[in-house]
């Protein structure tokens, strides 16, 4: 894998964890992971992303909504 490839592997994996945590994102952000996972190069981001979100510490709603 090309480092430049590399790296736009990593900035779209980013891209996906940060748009999950945003309310009102999550069913269309599984959809986008279930078509990436077609293509072989991408296919272990749907896994990535959900084992980014298990290790991010809980929220409470209140600060969810508060943006803290």
């Amino acid at each position: 894998m090309t480092t430049n490839f590399a790296n736009l592997r990593g900035n779209l994996l980013q891209h996906y964890i940060r748009l999950a945590q945003l309310p009102g994102w999550g069913q269309y952000t599984r959809e986008r992971l279930k078509e990436l996972a077609r293509d072989p190069q991408f296919s272990d981001f749907p896994q990535l992303v959900r084992e980014a979100l298990a290790a991010l510490p809980a929220q409470s709603p209140s600060s969810k909504a508060s943006g803290g």
